[in-house]
């Protein structure tokens, strides 16, 4: 069994965000879900964070500011996005998942990232933004 990790939870759509912070606590661990880079950035300030998921494009807003905190603190993330051409903006993220993607898809990313075991094995879910 391995220590919990924490994760930050950057996603704007309440349905993705509950949905996929439920999936992770059922695999252990521990989430801190944020709607804004606000919230974010003040969660860095004052958690210690093993990996970020960031959504990409928050309200009128991006996660860069968010994704160059977690640069300088040396904290992994990965990115999604339900627009497509926005991966030369963040190079450092570890990697870049576009929506709709699956819980699977996650897991295989924070496993490569060293933030969940190998052995688990996820259950298929898809998250997908709504129609705005």
């Amino acid at each position: 069994m391995s220590v919990p990790r924490t994760i930050l939870l950057l996603e704007d759509e309440a349905l993705i965000s509950f949905c996929l912070q439920e999936d992770l606590e059922a695999l252990g661990s521990t989430v801190k879900s944020v709607r804004t880079c606000r919230e974010a950035l003040s969660a860095l300030k004052g958690t210690t964070i093993d990996a970020a998921i960031l959504d990409f494009k928050i309200g009128d807003d991006d996660c860069t500011s968010v994704a160059e905190v977690c640069d300088e603190k040396e904290i992994p993330y990965l990115v999604t996005s339900g627009y497509g051409d926005e991966e030369r903006l963040l190079p450092k993220a570890r990697a870049w998942l576009g929506k709709p993607y699956g819980f699977v898809q996650v897991v295989s990313v924070l496993q490569a990232m060293g933030v969940t075991e190998d052995n688990v094995v996820p259950f298929r879910r898809d998250y997908q933004p709504h129609a705005r």
